[in-house]
């Protein structure tokens, strides 16, 4: 697993997997970009989306340790 300092926010309207854990019709599934991924996955990763989110090193080995 990679640090969280490495670890980069996503807002969900980049996230073609968020699609699938919100639930969706079978239509939209057909018709979404689930199937090839984000187009920004082409692009360098310098011009890749992100937010600047904090992360709590102590919350995220809780998380892991359950």
């Amino acid at each position: 697993m990679k640090s969280a300092t490495q670890w980069r926010y996503l807002p969900s309207t980049c996230n073609p997997a968020d699609l699938l854990s919100r639930g969706c019709t079978p239509k939209q599934l057909f018709e979404s970009r689930w199937w090839e991924g984000s187009t920004w996955l082409y692009l360098d990763r310098s011009k890749w989306p992100s937010e600047k989110k904090t992360v709590n090193e102590e919350e995220v080995v809780k998380e892991r340790e359950k």
